[in-house]
């Protein structure tokens, strides 16, 4: 069993390898997920005094480039799963999270976009089981902006489901509503590369 010091350390991995690649196609990198007192609680955005009061989920990343800010929320996946009902590969984050991203955009007037990283081909041995999937499923760097991403499907997402995460997720298909941005050799350099963003 996986404890959730793993699931951390390997989400810090996957955002700290996504830093990097922005870095390389010259984005300054400021990584909200960087804090000094562990809380157990991702970054966030406290909204100003009189608009909302609330604290709204933050993307980790804030990136510069030629004038130009843009979040970018870094998901680091092993794999696609089958979605059986439709027969296709998804991936996905929890829809509360994906609400105050919607919002972070819409309040910032800053562009937000989900990157998720996913470095296994070999399909979950229970979906090939279950489903009779495809044994391979893709593997890189996939990503889309918050302003398709949360139009109703099918433009902007697959599907949603109650089934899965604290309050339900929200799924997209690889290459129908996220764009392939770069291969997993790309964003994954051999290991004496890897650094800290």
């Amino acid at each position: 069993m996986t404890s959730f010091a793993d699931y951390l350390a390997s989400g810090q991995l996957g955002e700290s390898l996504i830093a990097q690649w922005l870095r390389r196609r010259g984005w300054h990198v400021l990584p909200a997920y960087e804090k000094e007192i562990d809380n157990g609680k991702g970054p966030r955005l406290f909204m100003a005094e009189g608009a909302d009061k609330a604290q709204l989920v933050a993307p980790d990343l804030l990136a510069m480039r030629g004038g130009r800010f843009m979040w970018f929320e870094a998901k680091h996946k092993t794999r696609f799963s089958w979605y059986g009902n439709g027969g296709y590969w998804v991936t996905g984050v929890d829809r509360k999270h994906f609400a105050d991203y919607c919002r972070v955009a819409d309040e910032t007037g800053l562009d937000v976009w989900l990157l998720f990283l996913h470095r296994e081909s070999a399909a979950w041995p229970d979906d090939i089981a279950r489903w009779g999937c495809d044994p391979i499923c893709p593997t890189g760097l996939f990503g889309g902006s918050i302003a398709k991403l949360r139009l109703p499907p099918p433009d902007g997402q697959s599907h949603e489901s109650n089934r899965h995460g604290a309050t339900g997720m929200v799924y997209w298909q690889p290459r129908r509503h996220l764009i392939r941005i770069a291969e997993l050799g790309e964003v994954m350099p051999m290991p004496e590369r890897v650094e800290a963003a």
